[in-house]
């Protein structure tokens, strides 16, 4: 998501707020925010889900459905979404 650079900090702050209720949301294990190290105004957010069907049932969330407006305000250009299949975990775990 690209955003407008003198918005950055207001949607930070905004995304810390609801950080933790989407993280509870049925199906989530967890979202993070990232940023991409050469355009301090390009973030992009990193969930994991159950399945599409928990996906799906976020994006028709009342949750979603405030979030996602408030969001779309902070926008400089169009924002992109992908979903991913894990084909490798290359992550050390413990154990």
């Amino acid at each position: 998501m690209t955003f407008v650079p003198e918005k950055l900090a207001e949607f930070k702050a905004f995304f810390d707020q609801y950080k933790s209720q989407i993280n509870q949301f049925p199906g989530c294990h967890g979202v993070q925010l990232l940023s991409f190290n050469n355009q301090s105004n390009i973030l992009f957010t990193y969930s994991h889900w159950d399945n599409e069907s928990s996906l799906t049932n976020y994006k028709n969330s009342e949750l979603f459905a405030f979030i996602w407006p408030q969001t779309k305000k902070f926008f400089l250009e169009k924002p992109e979404a992908w979903s991913c299949s894990q084909l490798y975990d290359g992550f050390a775990h413990e154990k």
